[in-house]
Order: structure tokens, then C-alpha cells, then sequence
């Protein structure tokens, strides 16, 4: 859990983390959320509050109707998070916040309203964030690519289906990739990471597989969508420059040729900052349509 204290200028003041407590009902994160927001100076100074959550979050009803990760369904999160903080409150699925974020401040900030940007995070697992039209789209399903069917023999996703994307890629499953095979996956950054960066032929083989299924979600976007800008973010993107020449190969396998000549791909250029300022992003909005 982390949370920071945002002023429009200059962005990000202040921030604290915290671990997700132990058996995380929503009092419990409530809790945890108001010991963070007296470690950034109490909620006296601020206007409001916007909630990252992963999985299936109603941002119009403030209720998060899934979230896999912590158990929750059906929450009445906004309501809850209003009564215990004192604070007008918002949520909004996280990735949706960070698309947001890296659309108006960072590698979407030049796009027209007549583009479209696909913002890919990865990080633990995959979703992604769109943004049409000059809008962000926001269904609670909207982005989930992560839970494509990739491989129908495959293993049981945390959604309940089998052979979801997500199954193959992120920090959960490269880790579960490695270990699988007997290697080392302590530590991301040097196990996983760092054994492609020395090229060993076993962690290609393994970053292989995460590039086929990741190309495989993305071509779905591509054929259906054809954005003009796709956007990888989250922490394993960060180490792109190292798994791209895969990724693109697994690209051009998937699609028709010439499918990529119109579809720029970049990296985010806010990383852990674009949940914030898109989070600023939905006060402002919700400010001036008062």
C-alpha cells in the first residue's frame, strides 16, 4: 500500500508506504489507510481522496465489486472510506488511475483526441487502460486483458478460469516460471532479471514464453482497437530494452504484416508517479463539474 500527498503544482509532496495488513478485511485497510494519511500530516489539508484498487471497481457506486487479490466482493469501499477518514472520497480500478496519469502528464501528453492510447501495465500480474476519443474508458471490465484465454490446457488463473495471459505474465508468473524449472527466483531483479540481462539460454526460454503470451494479449488490442500509442508500464516493463527484440518477433507472428507500422510502442515516463496524478487528475474533474 502506498499512498502520497498531491498538490497541482508541484505533484507529488509527500509519500508513505505501508504492507497490506495481515487477513485485509476493509476495516483492516481502513485502518492501515488512516495511519498512512496522519504519517503524511492528517487529512485536514486535503480536498479529497481517490483509492487505487486492483480488479473489478464501479468507480460511479464507489463499490469494488471484485478484487481477487484481498477477497473482497462487493464492497462499498467510498461510502466506508468517507465514514472512517473523513475524507470525500473516490475510487478507481488502479490501472485506470495510472493510464490516466501517463495521459495527461506523460508519454500520452502530446496525443490528439482523435488518438488512441492503450497504457499495458505490468507488474504482478497484466491489465491495461484505455483512452478513446479523448476519454478514458471505464467499465469495470474494460482492460482486463490479463484474463484473455491464452492456453486452454493451461493453469488456473486466480480468477478461476484456465490459461488466462496473466498465467504467463508478470512478476508472479515469470517467478513461477523459474521456479518450475529449478532456478533461482528469490529475487526478481537479480534472478529473473538479471539472468536475461547475462543472456543464460534458460531464463531466454522462459522470458520467451512470457513474450509469446504477451504478444498474444496485445495482438487481441491491436486487431480490435489498433491504438496509436501503447504504453508498457509497471515494474517488469522497466527491463524492456532487454525482452523487446522477443517481444516484437512474437508480435509480427501474431499479426498481419504490417499491422505495427501505425502502432507506436513506448515506455511509461512517470512509473510509480502516473497513479498519483491521475488520481489529482479525477479531484480536478470532479471539481469542476460541480
Amino acid at each position: 500500500m502506498r499512498m502520497a500527498l498531491i498538490a497541482r503544482d508541484p505533484g507529488v509532496v509527500r509519500e508513505v508506504w505501508a504492507k497490506t495488513p495481515p487477513c485485509p478485511t476493509p476495516e483492516r485497510v481502513l485502518d492501515r489507510l488512516a495511519a498512512m494519511i496522519t504519517e503524511l500530516g492528517g487529512a485536514e489539508p486535503a480536498a479529497g481522496l481517490v483509492l487505487g484498487i486492483p480488479g473489478l471497481v464501479d468507480a460511479d457506486t464507489g463499490v469494488v465489486r471484485i478484487n481477487a487479490n484481498l477477497g473482497w466482493r462487493n464492497v462499498a469501499l467510498a461510502d466506508a472510506a468517507r465514514d472512517r477518514l473523513g475524507l470525500s472520497t473516490m475510487i478507481q480500478n488502479d490501472v485506470r488511475l495510472h493510464t490516466l496519469g501517463e495521459w495527461r502528464f506523460g508519454a500520452g501528453r502530446e496525443l490528439t483526441p482523435r488518438q488512441t492510447m492503450a497504457d499495458v501495465v505490468i507488474g504482478t500480474g497484466i491489465a491495461m487502460g484505455l483512452v478513446r476519443g479523448g476519454q478514458l474508458w471505464d467499465t469495470p471490465e474494460s482492460g482486463e486483458i490479463g484474463h484473455i484465454t491464452w492456453n486452454r490446457d493451461g493453469i488456473r488463473c486466480g480468477c478461476g478460469k484456465t490459461g488466462c495471459v496473466e498465467t504467463m505474465v508478470g512478476a508472479k508468473a515469470l517467478t513461477r516460471l523459474f521456479r518450475e524449472q529449478g532456478l533461482p527466483a528469490d529475487d526478481f531483479a537479480r534472478d529473473v532479471v538479471g539472468t536475461l540481462q547475462a543472456g543464460q539460454p534458460e531464463s531466454l526460454a522462459l522470458w520467451n514464453q512470457f513474450c509469446r503470451a504477451l504478444a498474444f494479449g496485445l495482438s487481441v488490442v491491436i486487431l480490435v482497437l489498433h491504438p496509436d500509442l501503447i504504453v508498457l508500464s509497471g515494474g517488469v516493463a522497466q527491463s524492456l530494452s532487454w525482452w523487446k527484440p522477443m517481444l516484437m518477433k512474437a508480435l509480427e507472428d501474431e499479426l498481419f504484416l504490417g499491422s505495427l507500422s501505425q502502432v507506436r510502442l513506448a515506455t511509461s515516463t512517470l512509473a510509480d508517479r502516473a497513479p498519483y496524478l491521475g488520481g489529482m487528475s479525477l479531484l480536478l474533474d470532479a471539481a469542476l463539474s460541480r
